[in-house]
């Protein structure tokens, strides 16, 4: 799921964001087996290993990752279920409007 969750994100995130996100999403009504495989805590050990199989790439400072080419976001977002897209945006969108200060 961490790979989808970020992959809705877009092409380049940081990792206090998306331990933002996946909290907020835990309290919304996308709680469910996809939010339960992923803890926030454990998402850099997550995308280490991404880094290590070439699907990410870290960039300098605050833990800053980038995906390693646009098709690989795209096919990473392309396992979302279409029925949850639009939704999963939307509650992304809504979760880093309310922490703007923290991440602008």
């Amino acid at each position: 799921f961490a790979l989808q969750l970020v992959s809705a994100i877009g092409n380049s995130f940081e990792l206090p964001m998306v331990q933002f996100v996946l909290e907020g999403l835990r309290d919304s009504s996308l709680k469910s087996e996809w939010t339960d495989t992923v803890w926030p805590e454990d998402l850099h050990w997550s995308f280490e290993r991404l880094v290590d199989t070439g699907i990410l790439e870290r960039q300098f400072g605050h833990g800053r990752y980038d995906f390693s080419h646009d098709q690989i976001q795209s096919a990473a977002f392309r396992l979302i279920p279409d029925d949850r897209k639009v939704v999963l945006q939307f509650a992304i969108g809504k979760r880093l409007i309310e922490g703007f200060d923290s991440f602008h």
